[in-house]
């Protein structure tokens, strides 16, 4: 996921080091609806490596997602292309979390 890649470039121009401090960052910065797929990390985190489960988790859960809303498109059709005028969901996992 790009998003990450931009994250993970401001860590290391602010010097940002701390699992804990990297994991809240990007709780501070998901859309609510992206929160919602990791609320169980986010009131429960793991301990250590904070940052990389929510990382894993939401790369998982969120592609899991996306691969579901493309299976339930009808045939001939893609994400972002509705022949009646209405746009279907988007798929990129990145449209889902607020720019860093």
């Amino acid at each position: 996921m790009w998003w990450f890649s931009q994250v993970e470039v401001q860590f290391a121009l602010r010097k940002v080091t701390q699992d804990e401090t990297k994991f809240h960052y990007i709780v501070a910065h998901l859309d609510p609806h992206v929160a919602e797929e990791v609320d169980d990390i986010i009131d429960s985190p793991p301990l250590q490596g904070m940052y990389i489960k929510i990382k894993t988790e939401l790369i998982s859960r969120l592609s899991a997602s996306a691969e579901q809303q493309i299976r339930r498109l009808p045939e001939g059709e893609e994400m972002g292309d509705r022949r009646d005028g209405r746009r279907s969901s988007s798929v990129t996992c990145e449209d889902w979390l607020v720019p860093p």
